[in-house]
């Protein structure tokens, strides 16, 4: 389970070399950029991966979209990443589902801090690190149940 900072990073700065084309195109690029980072945390073979795409991409894709078109996605992102895990499957590893999101206030409060920091000095590839670092930090507060061989419960974070 390993999550890695600088993949969600590099899938957001593509937005500033090659800006998407619409709304539509945004909320796939954005869904993308997340589903990526966040599959090495899932140990999936590729039956479960095609099945993850149904059951969590494409939702995700829609609810990007929705706050895209409602222009509250930033606001509405910490919502939209917690959906994305409750209802993602883990497979492989005997993990159970998510139990529990500890880091939301912490993505609300950076989020916060990024919209107070808008200006045309720090807009672009500066701002996207700092979001990424911030839903990465978030991310790494997921808990998810794992059952060792013995079929004891242990509460891990994903990392």
């Amino acid at each position: 389970m390993a999550l890695v900072a600088a993949t969600l990073q590099t899938a957001l700065k593509s937005f500033v070399t090659a800006p998407p084309t619409s709304v539509a195109d945004a909320s796939q690029k954005w869904a993308q950029a997340y589903f990526t980072y966040a599959l090495p945390a899932q140990a999936l073979d590729a039956t479960a991966l095609a099945a993850l795409n149904l059951k969590t991409f494409q939702p995700l894709a829609a609810t990007f979209l929705a706050a895209m078109q409602a222009q509250t996605f930033l606001d509405q992102l910490p919502t939209n990443l917690t959906t994305f895990w409750m209802g993602t499957p883990f497979v492989g590893l005997n993990n159970g589902p998510v139990v529990s999101i500890q880091g939301t206030p912490v993505l609300v409060t950076a989020i916060t801090a990024l919209k107070a920091a808008n200006t045309a000095a720090n807009r672009g590839a500066s701002a996207l690190d700092d979001l990424a670092a911030a839903i990465d930090a978030w991310t790494k507060t997921v808990i998810v149940n794992l059952v060792n061989p013995a079929g004891a419960v242990i509460p891990t974070p994903l990392l």
